[in-house]
């Protein structure tokens, strides 16, 4: 018997009104729709609310919350306990769906319960040289991680930006995004998935769960994000050191195949960005791959000095 499938779509929103039109407006056109979509803003003056009262839509409960005290974590936790569907789809607001990407998550909670879908994730700006440069460093801790049973891919971490669970999971178990995390981008989602994996849930990768994400950066908002970055990272460790799953000689060979992976997925990013038939960007590329790791180090050290965090 077929389980009973209704999808609420949770889109968390910050001061990207123009994103969350395409975002919504993607989500609003798709082959199969979903029963409910939840933004949840966290602007200081509800700008959300005047893009979806904008948005045309039919047989869908659109619904916007305001939040006064911002931060994503505590935006899709708000949005989780609000929803009303059985299936929880999680997107950002520069995020645009693929069109049968409620269609292809439906299908998959048909078929499965009690696991995570995580879904592909495409970079939609591919001749901006730093919305690739995001991509590239994101698509490599995530390709690292993966892993096969069977014929089937598996993950240990999760990406908020394209997954879907069902809600009855996170709230059984407790499962909610971290809200100490706020300040530390990328880590509560990493920080989720661990936790879902130690209690033996399992993430399964669908690349046919497709969404583009559109990241508009410049110069200076690129590196204060790989600065971030490297602040979290730090936080990460300390959350997630290696040492509670594994040690002596297990932990060497571990560490030894999670470098092996993660040159692996280097290799086929490069190769990817090598495509590219502009030189200068090539160039470019290569150049600021080096500036991020040397700013992402410079905020793991910054974060291992002055951290008070526990």
């Amino acid at each position: 018997m077929k389980n009973k499938v209704t999808v609420t779509v949770i889109v968390p929103t910050y001061q990207r009104n123009e994103a969350l039109k395409r975002c919504l407006a993607s989500l609003t056109t798709q082959t199969q729709l979903p029963q409910e979509i939840i933004v949840v803003d966290n602007s200081p003056c509800n700008e959300a609310k005047k893009v979806v009262d904008s948005i045309r839509y039919h047989n869908i409960k659109l619904k916007c919350y305001w939040l006064r005290k911002s931060g994503s974590p505590l935006a899709r936790n708000f949005g989780i306990k609000k929803a009303r569907g059985s299936v929880l789809a999680f997107i950002d607001d520069d995020c645009v769906a693929g069109k049968n990407w409620i269609r292809q998550i439906g299908d998959f909670f048909q078929a499965h319960r009690h696991i995570v879908l995580l879904g592909r994730n495409e970079n939609g700006l591919p001749d901006n040289l730093f919305a690739s440069l995001e991509h590239y460093t994101a698509e490599r801790v995530f390709r690292s991680g993966l892993y096969k049973i069977g014929r089937s891919i598996y993950s240990p971490l999760i990406d908020s930006k394209n997954f879907a669970t069902e809600k009855e999971l996170l709230v059984r178990n407790k499962m909610y995004f971290n809200q100490k995390l706020t300040p530390f981008s990328r880590l509560e989602d990493m920080d989720l998935g661990l936790r879902l994996t130690g209690i033996n849930i399992k993430i399964k990768y669908d690349n046919k769960a497709m969404v583009s994400h559109f990241s508009y950066q410049n110069v200076v908002t690129h590196i204060k994000k790989a600065f971030n970055k490297g602040r979290a990272f730090y936080y990460f460790d300390k959350l997630w050191p290696d040492r509670q799953f594994l040690s002596g000689s297990s932990l060497k060979i571990y560490r030894k195949l999670r470098k092996q992976k993660e040159n692996q997925a280097s290799f086929s990013l490069m190769q990817e960005i090598f495509k590219n038939k502009n030189l200068l960007f090539k160039l470019s590329f290569y150049f600021f791959y080096f500036v991020d790791k040397l700013f992402i180090a410079t905020g793991y050290q910054h974060a291992r000095t002055f951290s008070k965090y526990e």
